[in-house]
């Protein structure tokens, strides 16, 4: 009996223990197949998460990335060789100083962008996948052009991705932009494939110093600009490249570890010197070189970078004096944790544009003072890189990089604060369609500065342009109204000037006209004064601007009178092409009778007595115009309406020609960047004379749909008659269907 319990007891503990033994492993392939689940949700996520784009805060993240790749190569045999310099007969600056508040200048721009809760949680950026693909396409950095293609990739593209996502905010847009957009361009490229630059046609006819000598070299390896709506672009920031290799981190903490004043410290050294003096003498000769770049195209921003490091320049309103922040993003961001993400290299030259976009272009005078008062580098200059042996490039002479501290004085840092935010939005905000406000009756008139600024923008503006220190001119005042913004006078007004007719009461500026008579002023009186303001009225505040538009041979300019208050376009040109400008003011001469229908009114022309400084040459001649409108060029890329209105510019351009030609007058550049229009009146009229050709005898057409369309030069050379030019306006118009601005 009690074996049988005992057996009984055994059996069912045996049952038991397998009932717990088979409970355990259903648990456990509950527990494998949660987990499974759990895995694949995970990897789901993961990939959504690679896959999708990112908020504002791991899109920087993402491309800091990009700094742990950038290296030199490791064979220097097969790296690029030659000077890394050559600053001789360069301008150089009296004083290479520290820039004391360049952190407080670049923490503004993400105070403003801290503010603003949306940015930092809206999904709008490149997915962590395209940044991937990116970092796996960097490569060692062997030459300038390994690293000008490196830095297109990893910063210049992922700085407009930044502007591209920011401008969908309406109401930020107008503090980072205005409706512009920003590009990074070769020097040769700032205006479209048909339009050069000014410099490069002009050749050897750059600014001269006080020596006589010239610039061996006055483009910079890049230029960030701002492509404005009406088509004007303005320079912003120069940008110098130098390969890793040829320019080391050691040497450029070590040659810039304190201030430089090259005459004394540098210039007529000994050659054979420390290893201190050389990199300081590398340092100086670099930046001379950038600093003369920026002097030459009016431009006060400029930065030298390596891939590794950046060194970021800005000249004051006293431009014998550079300031310099050296910055190395991936140390910087090791070290500054709680501001590491503005300390990306990206961050930091989205925050430099937003410096330079602060501060309007220097004055005329700046370059006046620049000219006067500096001097050229007066000793041939040696490799200073090949006088630094290789055993001394890792000198224990060399000075360590140590970050600055931004911190102090400011307020905690905005990025910081939102990377800690893991939510994002995965919409996107769309822009407003309806624009801001540019005044009542003002026609739209290009302009050099951002055509729609916030307050915000405006008080920061008003932060970074600081004191001007040179002489402002006569028309400078505290409620004066800007240029920028100023109204241009009517085709009728001017042509009332020219010929002493009454004063056009419609003219925007008629009160202004009418408060200096009852009548127009002498149009020789009105020349005179034209030339002696543009002598004497030069500062920052001066009636005189830049449009930031030119061709091959000229550049325009934007006038406001102060005696009468006459507002109109200055087409300027070097004096070697004096003759260029005589010959268009015969032409439109010619055409006197179609001033202000189917070509600009001409009030005449005007030698400097102070030459003009733009785009690193002087111009010393004017011709004075009526302002006509936006080029179809222009037109055909910025306005989602052309299509409506091309069908009246097609009539209005072939009768335009047809009085053109009635004069005997053959354009000789029947080009759509040659026709513009004016979209507040609907007049179009035909423009750039300079080319042209005026025939002694009568112009006899027979137009016809079926005529065969010819170019207005034919392939043998000969110049096009009457007929053959206006055939070829169609085609014309055809190519603007097809053209678009590289960007």
């Amino acid at each position: 009996m009690a074996d049988e319990t005992a057996r009984e007891i055994a059996r069912l503990r045996a049952e038991l223990a397998e009932a717990q033994r088979k409970q355990e492993v259903a648990e456990r392939r509950q527990q494998e197949e949660q987990r499974l689940r759990e895995e694949e949700q995970r990897r789901r996520e993961l990939a959504e998460q690679v896959a999708g784009e990112q908020n504002l805060a791991h899109f920087l993240e993402s491309c800091h990335t990009f700094c742990k790749k950038i290296r030199p190569v490791d064979d220097p045999g097969s790296a690029t060789r030659g000077f890394t310099t050559d600053p001789a007969s360069r301008l150089f600056p009296q004083t290479i100083a520290l820039w004391d508040d360049f952190g407080e200048r670049q923490q503004r721009t993400w105070t403003l962008l801290g503010d603003i809760d949306e940015l930092w949680h809206t999904a709008l950026y490149p997915s962590i996948a395209a940044c991937k693909s990116i970092e796996a396409a960097i490569d060692p950095i062997g030459s300038e052009d390994d690293l000008r293609f490196l830095q297109r990739l990893t910063v210049d593209n992922m700085v407009k991705e930044m502007y591209n996502a920011l401008m969908r905010n309406y109401e930020l847009a107008p503090s980072l932009l205005g409706h512009g957009q920003i590009s990074f361009e070769n020097p040769a490229s700032f205006r479209e494939a048909e339009m050069s630059t000014l410099s490069d046609t002009m050749g050897g006819l750059a600014i001269r110093g006080t020596s006589g000598q010239q610039p061996r070299n006055t483009r910079a390896d890049q230029f960030c600009v701002l492509w404005r709506e009406d088509g004007s672009v303005r320079p912003l920031i120069a940008m110098e490249y130098k390969a890793p290799h040829k320019l080391t981190i050691e040497e450029i903490c070590t040659g810039l570890q304190s201030e430089i004043q090259p005459e004394r410290d540098v210039i007529g050294q000994d050659e054979g010197n420390s290893f201190v003096l050389l990199c300081r003498r590398l340092l100086a000769a670099v930046i001379t070189q950038l600093f003369s770049y920026m002097i030459d195209k009016c431009v006060r921003y400029g930065y030298v970078c390596t891939g590794e490091a950046y060194i970021f320049l800005r000249i004051p309103d006293d431009p014998t004096t550079v300031y310099f922040s050296v910055n190395i993003p991936k140390k910087d961001y090791e070290v500054d944790v709680e501001s590491r993400l503005q300390r990306t290299a990206v961050s930091q030259v989205f925050a430099f544009i937003q410096q330079a976009l602060s501060e309007e272009p220097p004055s005329q005078a700046w370059v006046d003072d620049a000219k006067a008062r500096r001097k050229r580098w007066k000793v041939e200059f040696v490799d200073v890189l090949a006088t630094i042996p290789e055993t001394e490039r890792q000198s224990k002479e060399a000075s360590e990089y140590r970050t600055r501290e931004w911190r102090k004085g400011m307020r905690r840092s905005p990025i910081r604060l939102r990377s800690q935010c893991g939510e994002q939005v995965t919409h996107s905000t769309s822009r407003s369609d309806d624009s801001e406000s540019d005044g009542a009756e003002d026609p739209p008139s290009p302009s050099p500065g951002v055509q729609t600024r916030s307050r915000t923008s405006r008080n920061a503006a008003t932060r970074h342009a600081g004191t001007r220190g040179h002489q402002e001119g006569p028309s400078q005042g505290r409620n004066r109204t800007r240029i920028q913004d100023r109204a241009y006078c009517s085709h009728r007004c001017l042509l009332g000037l020219c010929r002493g007719l009454a004063i056009d009461r419609s003219c925007p500026n008629a009160r202004k006209h009418l408060k200096h008579g009852a009548k127009h002023m002498l149009k020789d009186v009105f020349l005179r004064h034209v030339r002696h303001q543009l002598a004497t009225d030069r500062g920052s505040a001066a009636n005189c601007c830049p449009l930031f538009v030119h061709g091959s041979r000229g550049a325009l300019l934007k006038v406001h009178l102060n005696v009468g208050g006459y507002t109109l376009v200055a087409k300027a040109m070097v004096h070697h092409d004096k003759t260029r400008l005589k010959h268009e003011a015969a032409v439109y001469d010619r055409l006197r009778r179609l001033q202000g229908r189917y070509v600009p009114v001409c009030c005449g022309t005007v030698e400097l007595q102070m030459p003009y400084h733009y785009d690193g040459v002087e111009l010393k001649h004017i011709l004075l115009l009526s302002w006509a409108g936006t080029s179809l060029a222009q037109l055909r890329v910025q306005d989602e309406q052309f299509a409506s209105i091309q069908p009246s510019c097609d009539k209005q351009i072939r009768q335009a020609y047809e009085a053109i030609e009635a004069l005997q007058v053959l354009h000789q550049d029947a080009e759509p960047r040659n026709m513009v229009y004016n979209d507040k009146t609907g007049q179009l009229m035909i423009i750039d004379f300079e080319r042209s050709e005026i025939v002694q005898r009568p112009a006899l057409l027979e137009l016809s749909p079926n005529r065969k369309r010819k170019r207005p030069v034919n392939q043998q050379g000969r110049k096009a008659d009457h007929g053959e030019e206006l055939g070829s306006v169609p085609s014309s118009l055809l190519r603007v269907q097809n053209n678009t601005r590289h960007v």
